[in-house]
């Protein structure tokens, strides 16, 4: 019995020791998911180029106008 009580006791701290580390690294591993997930909303849309005639009268290509 004297050395299963301190080997209990031991054992007890060192569980509850991982436990919290696991709660610790977990919520740093949340931390980064969400810094990471935030930034990429924040990022603002490139704006478009807008299609007008100029872009729908284009020349043709080579390979169309030798068939012609």
């Amino acid at each position: 019995m004297t050395v299963a009580i301190p080997a209990i006791i031991f054992y007890l701290y060192f569980v509850s020791r991982v436990d919290r580390l696991i709660i610790d690294i977990d919520a740093a591993g949340q931390e980064v998911v969400n810094a990471i997930a935030s930034d990429g909303w924040k990022e603002k849309p490139k704006p478009r180029k807008k299609v007008g005639r100029a872009a729908a009268s284009k020349p043709e290509s080579k390979s169309s106008q030798k068939a012609a």
